[in-house]
């Protein structure tokens, strides 16, 4: 069986424009993240955190590029004063499955 690549915070190159405009980093402390997956035609199916913004005007501009080819939302994170998803949790979930998938 072959070993799939990892696609670890690589941004499509379809989406990367949008990104680099309206985006931010995680390390930003943004208050939107796009949670979902994306069907990339360079690197295939992506999902996850797919792109973050510091305002909710600009994180949907980016969700509706992103909608085009695949199926997004916008989130608020915890350093929004409504949130309902949590970066660190998050991070937690995908650091644990990763090391379950290891140790086997």
């Amino acid at each position: 069986m072959e070993k799939q690549d990892r696609k670890f915070h690589k941004v499509a190159p379809e989406i990367k424009p949008w990104v680099e405009k309206y985006g931010c980093s995680l390390n930003d402390e943004p208050p939107f993240v796009l949670l979902g997956h994306y069907n990339s035609k360079a690197l295939g199916p992506v999902m996850g955190i797919l792109a973050a913004a510091n305002n909710e005007f600009h994180a949907h501009i980016i969700r509706r590029e992103l909608n085009n080819n695949g199926n997004v939302e916008v989130m608020r994170t915890e350093f929004h004063k409504n949130p309902n998803f949590s970066i660190k949790e998050y991070r937690a979930k995908i650091r644990a499955r990763i090391e379950k998938k290891e140790a086997e």
